[in-house]
């Protein structure tokens, strides 16, 4: 199972999400083996609570010539029990060297080993990282917040992602906040275009979260339920086989909060 995320901007929180996903995969399914991947062009790992001594850029040229192995792969994880964490590109000059097949390939190369593989895909168009990834055909999240820049970015790019026929599966508004002066949940959902969405709302110990390196699921309980309430919908729809395409007349793959009863914002 392939989980992407997607920024409609900077800063709309994917490294975040990416790092809770996978560390509620690997308490969730103890017998199972995760892998996270930094895909945004930044080196990532930053809320990973662990030292990272390699990263994506040491498999580079092997990974081009396709003569890379999964147990190459898996060398250059930092390892915490069944959660492999592979940092991202550290040097500007290799970022801009990946090409979309590139981590096609290295998506296939971990489906024989990993049961479960999150990617921060970050925000832009510009790098074949990210859309490397969201081209692999697996869950595709596009976050949001409630910036109306964060709108205008993501416009910019609607139509290239469309060119390269991406979708997304579903939208998160990620640090909500309820304010009159603010858009509401509707409003931003409706500009998007999606029927349905799931909202995170802003948290307090987002600075003390970065600052520590760690997991915001750690410090804000209210964070972590909301967050585990929408990956709980995840995982029980990839368990269930159901169809995940919200758009364009497909299906959500968050059928099943109410049936688990959790809470959907209309």
């Amino acid at each position: 199972m392939l989980i992407v995320y997607f920024g409609a901007d900077a800063g709309c929180g994917c490294t975040m999400l990416a790092q809770s996903t996978a560390n509620y995969a690997a308490r969730k399914y103890p017998d199972k083996k995760i892998l996270i991947l930094s895909l945004s062009g930044y080196v990532g790992g930053e809320y990973a609570e662990t030292e990272f001594n390699y990263g994506i850029d040491n498999l580079q040229v092997k990974l081009k010539s396709d003569v890379l192995t999964i147990e190459e792969v898996e060398s250059m994880c930092s390892i915490r029990k069944n959660l492999y964490m592979l940092q991202g590109s550290r040097i500007l000059k290799q970022r801009k060297e990946y090409m979309p097949e590139d981590i096609t390939r290295l998506m296939k190369l971990s489906e024989k080993k990993f049961d479960y593989i999150i990617a921060d895909a970050g925000c832009s168009v510009d790098l074949g990282m990210g859309l490397g990834a969201l081209n692999c055909g697996g869950r595709n999240l596009l976050v949001t917040t409630q910036s109306q820049r964060a709108f205008t970015r993501h416009m910019q790019k609607e139509n290239i992602l469309k060119t390269l026929g991406i979708q997304f599966s579903d939208l998160i508004i990620n640090k909500f906040i309820s304010k009159h002066f603010l858009p509401s949940e509707k409003v931003v959902r409706d500009s998007y275009k999606f029927d349905k969405c799931s909202v995170i709302e802003y948290s307090d110990y987002g600075m003390q979260a970065e600052e520590e390196g760690n997991g915001l699921e750690h410090l804000d309980k209210a964070y972590k339920k909301q967050i585990e309430e929408i990956l709980e919908s995840i995982f029980y729809a990839d368990s269930q086989n159901h169809p995940f395409i919200l758009k364009h007349g497909r299906k959500s793959i968050f059928p099943s909060l109410e049936m688990l009863g959790g809470k959907r914002y209309e």
